[in-house]
């Protein structure tokens, strides 16, 4: 079925050149019904209601149907698809709010949900949480309830456990507030709303040591120990064992689903990963998952949610020490240009990946190297050899030997355009190398694989 949504910051574009031309300020327009802060949502394409957006048009002599009308965008997308791009763009923000806060502003703005979306709910939670990170408390607390009461008259969010987490965070306000019997309340609230099969089962355990760090602020002793003995009782991997080397597992068992063909499995457990890096505030494990998480749809063709992907790991770019996660992200994002056949942006981004991976990472340098080689074919023979010859010798010279195969086969290629007398040579190598393989069995595939998939070796 089509889906259909406003342009909101198209709409809001025109509504503001609009308003110039008939040489009106906002505060002009000001009145009972429109304060100058929502006709500045309205412009700048931020959420407002389409009945302020509407009176909006007629204070300006427009005609709301015809105007609507005409920023309507229709998505040919089954609704499937487009429900899981919102959840992907959704927890992007998500991230980012909580790890990099001005990053997730930037992108929450850019948020625009067709009117009356069930996932506006998610939306203003999002928004309680980011004026919570700048300790705007009324505020957040306002978001927190409007996404209170859309859960309430929606029932699509029902598994997602938004409802607890809007409490929980509402009990934590009043808590920085000194008002502690409404926050035992609001996480008396939480707790009970809270669907074990659910969603965000992490957040069963924050909501029963916040409620004990109320209780304890009001000398109620015996319930807080009561309610950290069943904290205690219970496994809750999220809070208790949030540390690199868990995160390392997520990533390694994403690729490794991916690898087998098991995309939903990969996704949900990249996704799991995910949010997990974000409860621990793990910056380089988020850039990692969220690079993994994209060349799974890469590998699906769903390129739209694979750039989404990228594009988020990148926000934090600025973050990343290890320099092999950066080669990492930009080796995928030629790859996705590559594929759309855009070569002049896949280009850039292997060659990129390759200034990062230059005497850091011998696999990403190779994978780097046979990216810029494959577009060059296109219309360098001679240049595409020079790049697969080069990593063909770092694969030789680093026992690559899942990489030598390919890379005799795109030689081969290059001295076919070229009708180059090498080419038998080329021939007799890539026999050699299928002997060697047959003659090394299912070992040295996995151990390639067990190589390549996972990140650094965790710490202690």
């Amino acid at each position: 079925m089509k889906t259909k949504h406003l342009d909101r910051t198209a709409l809001g574009e025109f509504i503001k050149n609009a308003r110039r031309e008939k040489r009106l300020n906002q505060s002009e327009l000001v009145d009972d019904i429109l304060s100058q802060s929502i006709i500045s949502y309205i412009e700048t394409g931020q959420s407002a209601s389409i009945d302020k957006i509407v009176y909006l048009l007629n204070r300006l002599a427009l005609d709301p149907d015809e105007i609507l009308e005409k920023f309507m965008i229709v998505d040919d997308r089954e609704e499937d698809a487009v429900i899981e791009e919102w959840i992907l763009r959704l927890n992007a923000v998500e991230c980012l709010i909580s790890l990099e806060v001005n990053l997730g502003t930037e992108i929450l703005r850019s948020v625009n949900l067709p009117s009356g979306h069930s996932f506006q709910a998610w939306v203003e939670y999002l928004k309680g949480k980011l004026y919570y990170s700048r300790q705007k408390w009324e505020k957040a607390q306002n978001h927190f309830l409007q996404g209170l009461q859309l859960l309430r008259q929606n029932q699509q969010l029902r598994s997602s456990n938004l409802e607890s987490a809007c409490l929980h965070q509402l009990s934590r306000i009043e808590y920085l507030q000194n008002r502690f019997q409404m926050a035992v309340q609001y996480s008396k609230k939480a707790l009970m709303n809270f669907n074990p099969k659910g969603e965000r089962k992490y957040y069963k355990g924050l909501i029963l040591v916040s409620q004990a760090i109320y209780l304890e602020k009001l000398n109620r002793i015996g319930e807080a120990n009561a309610l950290l003995d069943e904290f205690g009782s219970e496994d809750y991997p999220f809070l208790s064992y949030s540390k690199e080397a868990t995160l390392n597992v997520f990533e390694m068992k994403a690729k490794l689903l991916a690898k087998s063909q098991q995309f939903p499995q990969a996704i949900e457990i990249g996704l799991q990963g995910i949010e997990l890096a974000r409860i621990d505030r793990n910056i380089e494990r988020s850039f990692e998952l969220w690079t993994t998480l994209g060349g799974i749809y890469l590998e699906m063709d769903k390129s739209h949610l694979a750039e989404i992907c990228f594009q988020t790991a990148l926000r934090f770019r600025n973050r990343i020490k290890r320099l092999y996660l950066l080669a990492y992200v930009h080796v995928y994002l030629g790859r996705l240009y590559y594929k759309q056949k855009v070569i002049e942006k896949a280009e850039k981004e292997f060659s990129q990946a390759l200034e990062y991976s230059k005497k850091v990472d011998i696999f990403w340098e190779v994978e780097s190297l046979i990216g810029l080689g494959k577009c060059s074919l296109s219309y360098d023979a001679n240049k595409a050899m020079n790049y697969f010859q080069k990593a063909l010798d770092m694969a030789k010279k680093h026992q690559l030997d899942d990489k030598k195969t390919e890379l005799l086969l795109f030689l081969a290629q290059c001295f076919i355009q070229l009708e180059n007398p090498r080419l038998q040579n080329v021939a007799m190598d890539l026999l050699y190398s299928q002997l060697e393989a047959l003659k090394g069995g299912d070992d040295s595939m996995v151990n390639a694989v067990k190589r390549h998939s996972a990140g650094d070796p965790p710490g202690d």
